[in-house]
């Protein structure tokens, strides 16, 4: 069975955007980023798929990003070996979905595609979708 991990960006102050349940064969991990630095505060109006952004973003939450990797590793390895699940979701959300969510997801799929070659990963920004 090829298993797939799906990264999503999301932002809080668009309900239609927050994550639902799940279907049935799917985990799902749900991050809320609102806490970390925003660029947008600085005057960076570019969403988080712009490279400086996400490179911003990842310089300036660095510890964050760097401890979330063992959390994601232990449940990826998990998930690997359970054969009852097909798809593990992670959503990252932040308050608009535009910078800090895009930028994580963006950075994950990156570090996956290395890390898990094997794996199918596959990305959506929910608000950016719908609602730019």
């Amino acid at each position: 069975m090829n298993k797939i991990i799906a990264l999503f960006s999301f932002g809080h102050y668009y309900s239609d955007s927050y994550p639902r349940v799940p279907e049935k064969n799917t985990c799902q991990i749900v991050l809320d980023l609102r806490l970390l630095y925003e660029p947008f505060h600085d005057g960076h109006q570019e969403s988080g798929l712009a490279k400086n952004i996400t490179e911003l973003v990842i310089k300036e939450n660095k510890k964050f990003f760097s401890s979330l990797k063992p959390l994601l590793e232990e449940l990826i390895g998990r998930f690997r070996q359970n054969d009852r699940y097909h798809t593990l979701n992670i959503f990252f959300g932040c308050y608009g979905g535009w910078q800090r969510s895009v930028a994580a997801v963006e950075y994950f799929k990156n570090w996956l595609k290395t890390k898990h070659p094997e794996m199918s990963i596959a990305t959506e920004h929910l608000t950016i979708t719908r609602h730019h």
